[in-house]
């Protein structure tokens, strides 16, 4: 197994509700060891192959190419994952922060299939966004993923809503961001607006990106190891609690 660390944790506040991007490659024979996580919760999202996943509450199954696992981890989940029907899993894995009065939330997870996004098709671009409609809610806090796949001189236009804030990430190709280059890897972070703004991307060739948009959290955020709290005193207790054996049990 081998990662890209997309957006790191350097700067909570600026980038809230953001915490932090990864680009996870998994071999056949990889896996996701089991692991816990408090706090927050993980949007991950199949950009190919298939991926076995399974928690401490029972839940469990295989998320395919284009399908999004939106988990809430709240007051404590231990999952785990791992390669299905032998392939190689690329993949992006999302940590989003928690307003406190949700931070210890119970634990779930919700599947998103690829087939459930609202899909938008203009001038070579094909967009899929995810963590709209969903009854209950997708996520805790509002927030979406888009996927954008541009064919050569395709364009498309990303709406950036209101008071949210917004990133976006190149996954594949080297297209043009309101007509800057852009190429693999690189994050592109829009102002957050008080109205609607738009962003014009352009496929110089194929090309294909991923944004992400949420609301901000004016609060306090700490993060260490798995582990997202309002206070440096709330993620001592959580490693407190790791250390006894006690992090799903309260």
């Amino acid at each position: 197994m081998s990662n890209r660390m997309l957006v790191t944790h350097d700067d909570l506040r600026q980038q809230s509700p953001f915490i932090l991007l990864v680009e996870d490659f998994i071999e056949p024979q990889g896996d996701f060891h089991e692991h816990p996580h408090r706090g927050l919760e993980t949007v991950t999202f199949i950009l190919a192959g298939a991926l076995e996943h399974g928690d401490h509450l029972g839940s469990s199954g295989v998320l395919q190419s284009g399908d999004v696992q939106w988990m809430t981890a709240g007051s404590g989940i231990i999952h785990g994952g791992r390669p299905a029907e032998g392939s190689t899993v690329h993949g992006l894995q999302l940590w989003v922060n928690l307003p406190n009065a949700l931070r210890k939330a119970p634990p779930g997870t919700r599947v998103q299939r690829r087939d459930t996004a609202i899909v938008e098709r203009t001038q070579g671009a094909t967009a899929r966004t995810y963590g709209k409609d969903g009854a209950p809610p997708w996520s805790r806090t509002p927030m979406t993923l888009t996927d954008i796949d541009l064919a050569a001189g395709g364009r498309y236009d990303l709406k950036l809503a209101a008071g949210h804030r917004t990133f976006v990430c190149v996954i594949d190709g080297n297209p043009s961001v309101d007509g800057a280059p852009y190429r693999s890897g690189d994050i592109l972070w829009p102002a957050v607006g008080a109205t609607e703004a738009l962003v014009s991307i352009a496929g110089n060739g194929p090309a294909r990106l991923v944004a992400y948009s949420g609301v901000p959290i004016d609060e306090a955020v700490f993060a260490g190891g798995p582990f997202v709290a309002g206070s440096e005193a709330e993620l001592h207790r959580d490693f407190a609690d790791l250390r006894s054996g006690d992090i799903v049990s309260r």
